[in-house]
């Protein structure tokens, strides 16, 4: 075998290298975030030489696609609309609260709260189809308590001392 022969492997073994590396580099980017990463940062929060990395609210981890590759969280979007809130608990016949209070939401003056476990039941629902928990939909700035309102949500609220 002459040097001439070993030149297209060389090649190929140092494209290889550079491509392991990058996906490398991306990756232990990527995983250097750490989650929740809070209100308002949904979406695209890494963009690497490789490698993208979302975050999605609806996982509990941050999702790692190919560059190249078409991905969205496939939830709630900016231009989302709100359709309906509900309290799935008033559709459960015979339902017991049981559990004990759940702050659901804090703001500056207040905190909110259910009269137990139940947050996990109610569910704001968006034009899209997307459906969220009404606790991660105020986490994140999708909606505003006044929605509850609007929707005869009932919660409590205590003020903040």
């Amino acid at each position: 075998m002459n040097r001439s022969e070993n030149k297209p492997s060389l090649l190929v073994g140092i494209v290889i290298l550079g491509i392991v590396l990058c996906l490398l580099k991306d990756f232990i980017s990527i995983r250097s975030y750490k989650l929740p990463i809070g209100a308002g940062s949904e979406g695209k929060i890494y963009s690497g030489i490789l490698l993208d990395g979302y975050n999605c609210p609806q996982y509990s981890t941050i999702q790692i696609r190919f560059k190249w590759s078409e991905f969205d969280c496939g939830g709630y979007h900016p231009d989302s609309v709100l359709v309906d809130i509900i309290d799935k608990t008033e559709t459960i016949k015979d339902f017991v609260c049981e559990g004990e209070i759940e702050e659901f939401y804090r703001d500056k003056v207040y905190k909110y709260y259910f009269d137990c476990t139940k947050s996990k039941e109610v569910l704001v629902k968006y034009d899209n189809g997307y459906t969220e928990s009404v606790k991660n939909a105020l986490i994140y700035g999708h909606i505003v308590i006044a929605d509850l309102d609007t929707y005869h949500i009932k919660y409590n609220k205590k003020e903040i001392k």
